[in-house]
């Protein structure tokens, strides 16, 4: 709409807020653009084209030869040699002023604009037109400025990476439709030969021109702090037909409190493009003033809050890679098949000054260079120490509790202290998900408190819910202590989705295919993936070796990984052990089996499957005596697994004259409770005791069918024996 006189039409504030607002709501197939120009970075620090053509003059007055005028009567055509130049309307003349100042060295003025706008933070108005470009429809800035406040405002205030299209080569990918907001730079960006001279502004690259012309024919343009200087976007509004732009509102500044007519200070260029587009001035106290009216519009909340959550999660972020990557290097200068090149050995050393390095600027000693100084230590009391002045230099650091009492329940075996340091770990940082998880673990393992290890495990999984390593270990959890095995398969799964490399939960969930599902091709699959994952991991070795044994009847290669796995680690009862019981039934070697059994019992003298294992081993080869020795150990032990105990108890009734019929009774009572030792090989133990004169080696014979083989416990009911002492 223009006035009577063919002025166009000037409209409050509020009267735009309004056009805005019903727009928006009523009208979403017509979403607003942004035109920009310098007037909107000017809070942001960086100065508008008036004051760099301003500068530019005075520059250039200052290199003029003496004798010579004042600025203002040395300014004119004749002197700067701009034709019509008037030292009143510099502004309108940039493109001149930058041709004359840099013209003949242009790297010096892409210099000086990149000084110009260097350390610019955006204003407050950029924070709110961030948000409108993220989380409305109104996706469109179209800017002749060269600087970055709009996509660095995108990077602070949101998450939304957008589309910057700082050069012509770039506009063919200014879409109508986007989904993501987009940045058109028409006259480029610094760091690729940003537009300034007179033929460059002059007319808008082609290109430009027919992308542009697309987009305003969708989007309805809000102009804030642009003063039409170049003909080349002004020439391309002014030749598109009217009525092709509707909506377009020039925003002129008009400070707040003043009062005159905001036609006045609408140059006559863009006078006559707002009648041809019927478009209207609005007076604005500012960008900033703008757009928060606008934030308020559109219901943009307050970004300081979201704003300060986002700093304090990259704040922690930074800290957790910093700390990740000092323990990884660590890890890496101390692994066994690393010690011994000099390469590596060089590489690692260099990391490790370089993280000493990043630890010394700061204000104090992080705790991961605590955790280092403490993984480098070797003698447990020395380790012990750092950990010690670690606590008293950082007293409430929950990564330094927690790793301290890792160290008092593994290595001091020092449980009192150890379960102190889990709770203050905790109340430093109740959402901190590894020490929730490493104190579930120390409740199950430890203190047998299922239900509170329970607990603990669903809070850490709450604080993390992609933690692979506590969704691994509370799965183990519910196969062995819930028997919930549905559940604990769901979350084995989620932990693999979580971390494909976990080598812990690719073993455990292959040995909870092997014994829960029964499927043997998929727990071989991932057997093999978890020793991928970490070669040097015992217990997947020794279990994937039990495995080949006893799935695959692979003796060969299971022996191979029986021997990996010792060498993994030298100290694993479990691998032990399984060692010796393969050279005692498959090898046929009782030496051997009796040197690792001997190991297996040294490395954990309170296991009775050891002693139980021995006992098999020494009764299998005749070997009473040593076997019921053996077995008297395992015995006092009192295990209360039911597998072992029936196998326990069977060496006894076949071997010991005085057991039978004695404890008959107690073995009735464990098959009746589902005691079973699947596969478990007791024939031998048949065929010795029927030898040596045993009173009932039918009905033994029966019994170890049920325990070892599953045959139906009414069998026994045959047998007079078995039916007086089951009652």
């Amino acid at each position: 709409m223009t006035s009577s006189t063919g002025e166009p039409q000037a409209i409050s504030l509020e009267g735009f807020l309004k056009r805005f607002d019903e727009q928006h709501r009523k009208q979403t197939e017509k979403p607003f653009c942004f035109i920009l120009g310098a007037g909107a970075s000017k809070n942001s620090g960086i100065p508008t084209g008036a004051e760099l053509a301003d500068q530019w003059v005075r520059d250039l007055h200052v290199e003029a030869l003496d004798p010579k005028p004042p600025l203002q009567a040395w300014a004119t055509e004749k002197s700067l040699g701009i034709p019509g130049f008037d030292f009143t309307k510099a502004a309108t003349f940039y493109s001149h002023l930058y041709q004359r100042r840099f013209g003949k060295d242009p790297d010096r003025g892409y210099a000086f604009l990149e000084e110009a706008m260097a350390g610019k933070e955006p204003s407050f108005g950029y924070s709110v037109l961030a948000a409108i470009l993220a989380r409305t429809p109104h996706k469109v800035v179209i800017t002749t400025n060269f600087d970055n406040l709009v996509a660095d405002a995108l990077s602070i205030y949101s998450t939304i990476f957008p589309l910057v299209l700082g050069d012509s080569s770039l506009a063919q990918y200014a879409r109508v439709h986007l989904r993501r907001p987009m940045i058109a730079k028409i006259h480029g960006a610094l760091g690729f030969a940003p537009l300034n001279k007179p033929d460059e502004v002059g007319k808008l690259q082609d290109e430009w021109s027919a992308r542009l012309t697309e987009l305003l024919q969708r989007y309805s343009p809000i102009v804030i702090g642009y003063d039409g200087n170049d003909r080349g976007l002004m020439g391309m509004l002014k030749g598109m037909a009217p009525g092709t732009i509707r909506g377009l509102a020039w925003c002129i500044y008009a400070p707040t409190g003043s009062r005159f007519n905001p036609l006045v200070s609408v140059p006559e260029p863009v006078r006559d493009l707002l009648v041809h587009h019927d478009g209207v001035v609005v007076p604005i106290p500012g960008f900033d003033e703008l757009m928060l009216l606008l934030g308020q519009r559109l219901e943009i909340p307050d970004l300081l809050s979201e704003l300060d959550d986002r700093h304090r999660i990259r704040i922690a972020s930074y800290k957790d890679q910093q700390a990740r990557l000092s323990l990884k290097i660590q890890d890496s200068k101390t692994s066994p098949e690393r010690r011994t090149s000099d390469s590596v050995a060089s590489e690692g050393a260099l990391l490790s000054l370089a993280l000493s390095d990043l630890a010394k600027q700061q204000k104090t000693k992080p705790w991961w260079e605590w955790e280092r100084e403490a993984a480098a230590k070797s003698d447990p009391a020395e380790k012990d120490a750092v950990y010690r002045e670690a606590l008293k230099a950082l007293p409430g650091n929950p990564q330094l509790l927690g790793n301290y009492a890792n160290f008092l329940k593994n290595v001091r075996k020092d449980m009192d202290n150890a379960e102190k340091l889990y709770k203050q770990a905790i109340e430093a940082d109740p959402k901190n998900a590894n020490n929730l998880g490493n104190y579930a673990i120390f409740l199950s393992d430890v203190r047998k408190d299922m239900d509170n290890a329970e607990k603990l495990y669903k809070q850490a999984i709450e604080a993390d819910p992609k933690n692979a390593n506590n969704l691994g270990n509370y799965a183990l959890f519910l196969s062995d202590v819930r028997k919930d095995m549905d559940n604990a398969e769901k979350l084995y799964k989620q932990a693999i989705e979580a971390d494909p490399k976990i080598a812990n939960n690719l073993g455990n969930y292959a040995l909870f295919l092997k014994n829960v599902r029964k499927d043997m091709d998929k727990a071989e699959k991932l057997y093999k993936q978890a020793i991928e994952a970490d070669p040097k991991i015992a217990s997947n070795l020794g279990n994937y070796a039990n495995f080949l044994s006893d799935v695959r009847k692979d003796m060969d290669n299971a022996e191979k990984l029986y021997k990996q796995a010792i060498e993994a680690d030298p100290t694993n009862a479990n691998t032990l052990g399984n060692y010796a019981n393969f050279l005692s039934d498959v090898r046929k070697d009782v030496d051997g089996a009796e040197k690792f059994f001997q190991l297996a019992i040294d490395a954990d003298p309170l296991n009775a499957n050891h002693f139980g294992n021995l006992a098999h081993c020494y009764l299998q080869q005749s070997k009473i005596e040593l076997g019921l020795e053996q077995l008297e150990k395992a015995e006092k032990l009192n295990p209360s697994e039911s597998e072992l105990r029936s196998e326990l108890l069977f060496y006894r009734l076949a071997h010991d004259r005085q057991a039978w019929p004695a404890k008959l009774g107690e073995m009735a009572t464990l098959i009746r409770d589902g005691a079973r030792s699947p596969g478990w090989p007791l024939e031998k133990h048949v065929e010795i005791a029927e030898a040596a004169g045993h009173p009932a080696p039918d009905l033994l014979r029966a019994i170890a069918g049920v325990i070892a083989h599953g045959e139906p416990i009414e069998g026994l009911s045959r047998f007079p024996e078995w039916a007086a002492a089951s009652g």
